[in-house]
């Protein structure tokens, strides 16, 4: 779902106004749900929890490589905290936000083998865990 955004045509036809891919994909979610079966059938809690971690802007390889500025950090913690919709749901969606962004970090070298991830591998989980640690606090 995630590269929806990145398919040119699909984005030109339903998000034109988007810059970013997860920029399309958050608007077309929003607009044309029906578009994506698997998310219309979501309950609005959840929905609401996907829309809140696409529009949480921030580079997690950056971060870790101390390269994000202190407001990156206000500034996913105002959007993660602005999406959550009952008690106790902030950190349900810093899970899912970092859920997201380690499975993204995991496909980083998909196209050469389908064996597993070759990018996570134990040095790379390492790194992430610690940024994974830091980011839990944020909520």
């Amino acid at each position: 779902i995630m590269n929806l955004g990145k398919i040119s045509g699909f984005r030109r036809t339903f998000a034109p106004d988007a810059d970013q891919h997860y920029e399309a994909l958050a608007s077309i979610l929003q607009k044309s749900p029906i578009l994506i079966p698997s998310y219309e059938h979501l309950d609005e809690r959840w929905q609401q929890m996907i829309l809140s971690t696409l529009k949480a802007d921030f580079n997690f390889g950056q971060f870790l490589q101390a390269e994000n500025l202190p407001a990156s950090l206000f500034i996913i913690k105002q959007a993660l905290n602005d999406g959550h919709c009952h008690d106790g749901d902030s950190m349900s969606i810093m899970g899912f936000f970092l859920f997201r962004i380690f499975a993204a970090m995991c496909g980083l070298r998909a196209k050469q083998s389908l064996q597993g991830s070759l990018f996570m591998d134990e040095k790379q989980y390492t790194t992430f865990e610690v940024g994974f640690q830091v980011l839990q606090n944020l909520t």
